[in-house]
């Protein structure tokens, strides 16, 4: 330390041993220190809380969407068609009951996507082998303006005669890769995602294996 008066070094001494002047006072950097980290842990649960509002925005509708792809592709493998019935709105299933099961002479809905996705299968195996894996990428999952969701409503109606109150949707591009034991592929894809009472259902899906 030096003495603020002769200017000689003093050491840790409280008085100047040549000219007895008291010693400088300390500079106050502990709590300098202390103020800059209390407000840096600040910013920082600032941040925190943020992406915690920010990324279930973004990250929901991608798993979501995912999952959707990993449950329809599941059905189909499987065979399973009250799974495959779970992925889709209420207002086209009932339209599969009101249409289509009376109009070929299906007894219900089940039974139909059975067939449907029977078939599915098979043209898959034929296409690439058995044992059929799938994955899939989510590219881009735009989440859709609520002035918006209005118009896919509309277009539900369209494609089902009613159309289901749509809290949500997203619009999500994706990759997907197809592998069996004799051939594999790459594409991409493209599907609509909605929420309805607070579940996820595919709205449409543009998807092609073959």
């Amino acid at each position: 330390m030096i003495c603020n008066q002769c200017g000689i070094e003093m050491g840790d001494a409280s008085y100047c041993p040549n000219c007895g002047s008291t010693a400088p006072a300390q500079p106050q950097g502990g709590n300098n220190k202390v103020a800059i980290i209390a407000v840096a842990a600040v910013a920082v649960v600032a941040i925190i809380a943020i992406v915690a509002l920010v990324i279930p925005n973004l990250g929901g509708g991608k798993s979501n969407a995912k999952k959707l792809l990993e449950t329809y592709t599941d059905a189909i493998v499987e065979e399973d068609a009250e799974l495959y019935l779970s992925i889709y709105p209420e207002c086209y299933i009932d339209y599969l009951e009101d249409e289509i099961v009376d109009w070929y002479g299906y007894d219900d809905a089940e039974e139909y996507a059975e067939e449907h996705i029977g078939d599915y299968l098979e043209e898959l195996e034929d296409g690439y082998g058995r044992d059929l894996k799938f994955s899939f990428k989510i590219v881009e999952c735009e989440k859709v303006d609520e002035d918006d969701l209005e118009d896919y409503e509309e277009e539900m109606e369209e494609l089902f005669g009613d159309s289901d109150k749509i809290d949500a949707a997203y619009e999500v591009e994706f990759e997907y890769t197809i592998e069996g034991d004799d051939d594999d592929d790459e594409d991409d894809g493209e599907m609509v995602i909605v929420k309805i009472d607070g579940e996820w259902y595919i709205h449409t899906l543009d998807l092609e294996f073959l």
